[in-house]
C-alpha cells in the first residue's frame, strides 16, 4: 500500500507542480502585460503632455509673431529699401528742389545698404539747408563726410548779374557723402 500511496502521492506532487507551474506562467505573463500597459499609459501621457506643451509653445510663438509685424513694419521705415532705389533717388532731388540747390548724385549699393555722394550748389543758407535735409532724413543715416566752400572773394565782387546770390553772398558749393541702412537685399 505504501507503493500505492506513494504512486498517488507523487501523481499529486507531479499535479501540484505542473499547476504551480501553469499559475506563475500566467502571473508572469499577466504582470508583463500589466507592466507592458502601464508603460504605454505612461509614455502616451508623456507625449500628451509634450505635445500641450508645444501646443502652448505654438501659441505663444504666434502670439509673438503678431505682436512683432506691425514693429517690423514699423521698422523697415528706417531702412531704404533696393526695391525703392529710384523713388529714393526721386526724393533727393524733391529735397534739392525744396532747398533751392543745383544737386548731381550718385548712389551705389554696398554690403549693408546704400553709399550716397551728394554735390550741390546754391546759396549759403540753402546749401546748410540742404546738408539739414539729407541729415534728417528719415532713415537709419551714417554721415561720412561733408564739406562746404565758399565763393572766392573776385566772384562776389563780380557777380553783378545774380543779385540774388550775390546779396547773400555769392554761390555756395558742397559735397557729402553718407550710408543708409538698406533693406530688402537680394
Amino acid at each position: 500500500m505504501q507503493n500505492k500511496i506513494s504512486k498517488t502521492t507523487k501523481k499529486i506532487l507531479i499535479a501540484v507542480a505542473v499547476l504551480d507551474f501553469c499559475l506563475l506562467s500566467v502571473l508572469g505573463v499577466a504582470m508583463y502585460l500589466t507592466k507592458k500597459m502601464a508603460t504605454d499609459i505612461d509614455t502616451q501621457r508623456q507625449m500628451s503632455l509634450d505635445n500641450r506643451e508645444k501646443s502652448k509653445k505654438n501659441l505663444r510663438l504666434a502670439e509673438l509673431v503678431r505682436g512683432i509685424g506691425p514693429m517690423s513694419k514699423q521698422t523697415e521705415q528706417y531702412f531704404v529699401s533696393f526695391d525703392n532705389i529710384v523713388e529714393f533717388s526721386e526724393y533727393l532731388e524733391t529735397l534739392a528742389t525744396k532747398a533751392d540747390v543745383d544737386l548731381s548724385k550718385s548712389i551705389t549699393r554696398s554690403a549693408d545698404g546704400l553709399s550716397v555722394s551728394l554735390t550741390f550748389k546754391g546759396s549759403f543758407d540753402n546749401t546748410l539747408y540742404f546738408v539739414g535735409l539729407i541729415e534728417s532724413l528719415p532713415y537709419v543715416v551714417n554721415v561720412e563726410s561733408v564739406s562746404l566752400s565758399g565763393p572766392s572773394k573776385l566772384e562776389v565782387a563780380t557777380s553783378t548779374k545774380d543779385f540774388e546770390n550775390r546779396k547773400i553772398g555769392g554761390m555756395w558749393s558742397g559735397s557729402m557723402s553718407v550710408n543708409l541702412k538698406g533693406s530688402g537685399q537680394k
